[in-house]
């Protein structure tokens, strides 16, 4: 008998409204466990020890899809170097694949929350017996079985974890799970802002469109509103260089390390073909590492991806603050740009709308800052001897600024900067009152007589061209109009 999926859901539906409980036991201790659930005493144990809820923050399902992935190859690298059952090897990279692929389905079996075993043993040991206790059911078993016949189909040590150690089955789930989330989520959405970016970026310098510039939030010489938004162009295109760079650092998986990067109980070639079915499963270019004592140790690639993931959440905070100064108003800000109208912006102030994607993405960017901090930390203090024992809050942190950071880029690109509007009206009143433009006379007038006649425009709340023509009589109308024209200074 080989049951399917929908056979396996629909059987651990009945378990579950049955409410019956089960006694399984590993060296340690026996556990009671709900009769339906396919996890055994290990994680039962890593729950008992102390569940810290923060807002219901499980682990994330890209951690548990990376360690499915690990325990399929590794079972289909053990058959191929025949270490172990093939029949049994087979069911296990079968099942593997299978409970990955219906993960969502599956939830309650994967109960760990973010914070346990430092090193990743609990998640390590939580697929272990998933997959021992699934193939005994696809088998034809059922869970009410006695441990030791359902583990016979696949020993969740013995057979699930042959050639293996949380040691090295972690770090290496967290880096596929890492570069899944870069290449699928990050990426993605970085290439569309940037293609947006460029894309309005054009449109305006089509139309020539030219803001007043400010420094220091001062009145300054104008600029292209092309030019403006072009340094973003190549803010956020430097960045996603320097991302797919610095990711090649995580491509290095050290499978075959096991407990501490020696290889023990790990037969030869072991670490290659790993490698070989994780990259045939996830169309990647992983390698195995020529130094598994680097990965097993300290997480140095997540600390330095991550510092560009962090960079880019400041260039989202810079873009988000412009954004939210030029469209301020809209009568008594700057009001020279238009953001899309995308809620009503009060409860109680009819018509307000608020800049809701630039405040999405700057709570993004702090988000970002702290969890760069948690991981430094983590890197740095939570590494003992051989081991890092900080993995399960790196990874979670990393993911979540991996898929903040892709999917604001993503939603910042559609709904922000695609239908990002010019308030032309402003834009020429404000260009006109600018005290800069007068920068371009000091060659004719000197810096002296130029800064004074700014000052009295400014006292006097008079036209520039006023003051220089007429009240200084420093230049005449003509000539002022062929220097200060601000289509010349772009």
């Amino acid at each position: 008998m080989n049951r399917s999926i929908t056979e396996i859901l629909e059987l651990l539906e009945e378990l579950k409204n049955s409410q019956k409980i089960r006694i399984d036991t590993n060296s340690l201790s026996e556990e009671k466990i709900d009769s339906y659930l396919l996890y055994g005493p290990a994680t039962a144990q890593a729950l008992n020890a102390g569940e810290i809820d923060i807002l219901e923050r499980g682990e994330r399902i890209r951690v548990k899809e990376g360690m499915l992935i690990v325990k399929e190859a590794c079972a289909l690298a053990n058959q191929e170097l025949r270490k172990g059952d093939t029949g049994k090897l087979e069911l296990v990279a079968e099942c593997a694949k299978e409970v990955r692929k219906n993960i969502p389905e599956l939830l309650d079996h994967f109960p760990l929350g973010v914070f346990h075993t430092g090193s990743g043993t609990a998640t390590n040991m939580n697929a272990n017996e998933v997959i021992s206790n699934y193939a005994h059911i696809k088998q034809g078993g059922s869970l009410a079985d006695d441990q030791s016949l359902r583990y016979q189909a696949a020993h969740p040590n013995d057979i699930v974890n042959a050639s293996q150690s949380s040691n090295d089955t972690y770090p290496t789930a967290m880096r596929i799970a890492a570069v899944l989330e870069l290449s699928r989520i990050t990426l993605p959405g970085l290439h569309t802002l940037r293609a947006s970016l460029e894309q309005k970026a054009k449109q305006w310098e089509d139309e020539q469109v030219i803001l007043p510039g400010r420094t220091h939030g001062m009145d300054a010489m104008p600029i292209g509103a092309w030019q403006w938004l072009g340094g973003f162009v190549g803010r956020v295109g430097e960045q996603i260089e320097n991302l797919e760079t610095s990711l090649k650092a995580m491509l290095e998986l050290p499978i075959g390390g096991t407990a501490v990067g020696t290889g023990i109980n790990c037969p030869d070639g072991f670490d290659d073909s790993v490698v070989k079915y994780v990259n045939k499963i996830t169309e990647l270019e992983f390698k195995s590492s020529n130094n598994k004592f680097v990965q097993i140790a300290a997480h140095d690639s997540f600390v330095s991806v991550h510092g560009v993931l962090n960079t880019i959440g400041t260039i989202l905070l810079n873009l988000s603050n412009d954004l939210r100064d030029y469209s301020a108003g809209p009568r008594t800000g700057i009001s020279e740009m238009q953001l899309r109208a995308l809620a009503p912006g009060s409860s109680i102030m009819p018509g307000k709308v608020n800049p809701i994607l630039p405040e999405m993405a700057r709570q993004v960017a702090c988000s970002v800052a702290g969890n760069h901090t948690t991981i430094t930390m983590a890197n740095a203090s939570c590494g003992h001897t051989q081991l890092g024992v900080g993995n399960p809050i790196i990874i979670d942190d990393f993911l979540s600024s991996a898929t903040a950071i892709g999917e604001i880029a993503t939603a910042f690109a559609n709904n922000c900067i695609k239908d990002l509007e010019i308030n032309i009206k402003n834009v020429e009143a404000h260009l006109g009152l600018s005290p800069s433009l007068a920068t371009v006379l000091n060659e004719k007038l000197g810096y002296d007589q130029v800064a004074a006649g700014v000052k009295l425009s400014i006292a006097k709340d008079m036209p520039l061209k006023q003051v220089f023509c007429e009240e200084l009589s420093l230049i005449t109308s003509e000539d002022y109009d062929q220097i200060v024209d601000p289509r010349k200074m772009v």
